[in-house]
């Protein structure tokens, strides 16, 4: 088994000489264009399970790469939950709705549009929630125009950025719901953290996200690219009554048991690897 490019590459020219040697390899790039990355997957030929951690990028590659098709595997990726737990029951929060992001700032977390939609919520409907953003920046440009479309619409004082904070559960913990507006994704692990504490989610609809969050039961979707259709996700989870929204935050929870536990990661290995060592080897020239 091998998990980090250079190493499944070493283990598939390894294979290429043990014939009878079963192998599996993960794969968590999502590039599948260009010359160079299109040329590394070839490689994957050699293996006989692929193992990626979410469905949209399994499909991609099975369209990219027909011959791999039989080969790839969806695993999740397990979330301890232990530590992503739900926080001590309390009263319900008062003052402004707190939603949490998680991820590095950069243009594909989409961290502009949820700015704008701020702006869209207080002049559609009154009132808008406060963002607290947790990671840390790749250059300072996406901060700034964030910064400026806060400034402009005068809402500097709804937005905080946290970089990396000493404690991401009880961060988590302490806030309504995450919203996650990003324009793509491998597996969301902020998606899989926030469902394990219990937490609804507001999220794009895009890749893996429509699997992960039921909408109308552990959250919202909505178009990334849409600052209003953001906006309306925001204003639909503001206005649960308390017992909906901790109803929500219960099915989360339950959610993230059933599906992205360690024990059900380790059990689909499990599961993957007795298939494996019970089939025919691929046959590597295909």
């Amino acid at each position: 088994m091998s998990f980090v490019d250079p190493a499944s590459l070493y283990a598939e020219l390894g294979c290429l000489a043990l014939r009878s040697t079963r192998l599996v390899v993960g794969e968590w790039s999502t590039e599948v264009g260009g010359l160079r990355p299109r040329l590394r997957l070839q490689a994957h030929r050699v293996a006989d399970r692929v193992v990626v951690n979410s469905h949209h990028h399994r499909e991609r590659l099975a369209r990219s790469f027909p011959w791999m098709a039989k080969r790839l595997c969806t695993i999740h990726n397990g979330i301890d939950l232990a530590r992503w737990c739900p926080g001590p029951s309390a009263a319900p929060r008062a003052g402004r709705v707190k939603l949490v992001a998680m991820g590095v700032v950069r243009p594909v977390k989409n961290a502009l549009n949820l700015a704008r939609a701020l702006a869209v919520c207080r002049d559609r409907f009154g009132e808008a929630p406060e963002v607290l953003w947790a990671g840390e920046p790749e250059g300072r440009g996406p901060m700034e125009e964030v910064d400026t479309a806060l400034r402009t619409t005068g809402l500097e004082d709804h937005w905080q950025w946290l970089g990396t904070p000493p404690d991401y559960p009880a961060l988590v913990q302490s806030c309504d719901a995450l919203i996650h507006p990003s324009r793509f994704e491998g597996f969301p692990s902020a998606i899989g953290e926030a469902l394990a504490v219990g937490l609804p989610v507001l999220a794009s609809r895009v890749c893996d996200h429509p699997r992960l969050v039921e909408e109308g039961r552990t959250g919202f979707l909505f178009d990334p690219e849409s600052a209003d259709a953001i906006a309306d996700a925001i204003h639909r989870f503001m206005e649960l009554p308390a017992p909906e929204r901790a109803q929500m935050g219960r099915a989360a929870r339950s959610f993230a048991e059933e599906n992205l536990s360690v024990d059900v990661f380790v059990d689909r290995f499990e599961k993957l690897l007795l298939e494996v060592t019970a089939a025919r080897p691929a046959d590597r020239d295909a």
